[in-house]
């Protein structure tokens, strides 16, 4: 190879690393891996408990998804339209006009449970109750 032949390659060398350098930082590369959800602490204690338990879960969950993972429950629909009939073999009679009712920091919701968004600090208390 002559001279002039090495000096073409060498140029043709060096611009297309430094095109290579400029699309890379106009078009850094994408992240693969998705953050990892946030924790929150929450509290919850059933209709049979003394005391509240305390719980990490992963911000979004809801209170019917807190109540399921721990304990066995019986329902009927599925998510926002989730409807408890049964908590750990404790069931609500509808003979007797009961429900399973649970509460956001002491006071009833007003949305089903499937529908409820925890947030950092919530106490759920789940209770029997008539209607």
């Amino acid at each position: 190879m002559n001279k002039k032949t090495l000096v073409v390659i060498a140029v043709i060398f060096v611009v297309l690393v430094g095109f290579g350098w400029s699309v890379k930082r106009q078009y850094p590369a994408r992240q693969t891996q998705s953050p990892s959800k946030r924790l929150i602490g929450v509290q919850m204690k059933l209709a049979d408990e003394t005391d509240f338990k305390n719980f990490n879960v992963p911000d979004g969950q809801t209170a019917f998804d807190l109540l399921n993972n721990r304990d066995k429950v019986v329902f009927t629909g599925k998510g926002s339209s989730a409807y408890v009939t049964s908590i750990n073999g404790k069931e609500a009679s509808a003979s007797k006009r009961e429900y399973w009712a649970f509460y956001v920091n002491g006071k009833l919701a007003d949305v089903g449970a499937g529908s409820y968004q925890l947030k950092a600090g919530d106490k759920i208390e789940w209770k029997i109750e008539k209607y």
